[in-house]
């Protein structure tokens, strides 16, 4: 898994593709915001907060 995310001073919720950045797959999200992951023995949830604290995306990840 390889995750990216926009500058802290990316304003409003503008969104490049990400072709323009040489990426031929994946998902893009607009706004700017944090990541927050929570692990267990089995998973781990990565968890997109947007910069207005609303959920942007949200997967897991099995760690077996």
């Amino acid at each position: 898994m390889y995750q990216t995310l926009p500058q802290p001073s990316h304003p409003g919720d503008k969104i490049n593709s990400g072709i323009e950045y040489g990426y031929l797959s994946g998902k893009t999200i607009g706004g700017s915001g944090f990541i927050k992951v929570t692990t267990s023995e089995k998973s781990a949830r990565v968890d997109f907060i947007l910069y207005d604290g609303k959920l942007g995306d949200s997967y897991n990840i099995s760690l077996i």
